[in-house]
């Protein structure tokens, strides 16, 4: 029943990506399931096929799937197999060390660096020296990942945020580009 349910579901998507227009280039899917308890094998098996017929309908566009508030190291090889362009992964609940067994080459990575789960400010505007050295040591680590594209990001996504506080997150992501710049 569920095998099914999954492949109804990714028929409406497939629809739903071909429709876009073109100006789209980038197609975001948001499954914080994958990390919330583990999805069966013939779950997986449906999971791929839907993703298979997804993604043969988004054309030129980038597929990625976002997963958060867990841990993606027990699934992390499962993702690596789908058929979609990257994925992004919550780095505040996720082991980096158990992920840093695997090689992302031909995958963009999106790091779920700045926590989007709170409404405080993770910086003032300039990291301090240990943050700098921790964001310094994280970056370094998903680089020797080998992603074909690295994009630091919020945990999630920012829509239930309110505006003032999103905007501020967006600042912070900045601000750790251009200091991590600065190290590296």
């Amino acid at each position: 029943l569920e095998f099914r349910r999954v492949l109804f579901r990714s028929e409406y998507l497939a629809t739903e990506v071909e429709s876009l227009s073109s100006c789209y280039e980038e197609v975001q899917f948001d499954e914080p399931y994958f990390v919330w308890e583990r999805v069966p094998r013939n779950l997986r098996d449906a999971i791929s096929i839907a993703y298979d017929s997804i993604s043969s309908k988004c054309s030129n566009r980038r597929s990625i799937v976002n997963t958060y508030f867990g841990d993606v190291s027990n699934i992390f090889s499962f993702l690596l197999n789908l058929p979609i362009s990257g994925f992004g992964v919550d780095f505040h609940k996720s082991n980096l060390v158990k992920i840093s067994e695997y090689t992302l080459s031909n995958k963009i990575l999106q790091a779920g660096i700045v926590d989007a789960q709170n409404f405080i400010p993770q910086t003032d505007g300039k990291l301090d020296k240990k943050q700098n050295s921790f964001y310094s040591k994280i970056l370094s680590s998903l680089l020797e990942l080998d992603p074909s594209e690295l994009v630091v990001a919020p945990t999630t996504g920012l829509d239930y945020l309110p505006r003032e506080i999103a905007d501020e997150k967006l600042k912070q992501i900045n601000v750790l580009v251009k200091s991590l710049k600065e190290v590296n």
